[in-house]
């Protein structure tokens, strides 16, 4: 889980993460990633964000990758 006051994905954050299938994340502002910060997470990884702003998490550099879910945290 990535909580509420992460501000940023470092790089290599989820480096040999390959089995990692769904990821929660609480934070209201979304955190700024890297190029290589979900390096390793299979492209069909589900994440859920705080339903009010799924559709900004949709629309940012390599948070688009994956399937972007709203969620009522």
């Amino acid at each position: 889980m990535i909580g509420s006051s992460v501000t940023s994905i470092a790089a290599n954050a989820f480096k040999g993460c390959s089995a990692t299938k769904v990821i929660y994340c609480k934070a209201t502002t979304v955190p700024p990633a890297q190029n290589t910060s979900f390096e390793g997470i299979p492209s069909d990884c589900i994440i859920y964000v705080p339903r009010s702003i799924a559709n900004y998490y949709e629309s940012m550099p390599f948070w688009s990758d994956f399937k972007i879910r709203g969620y009522d945290f």
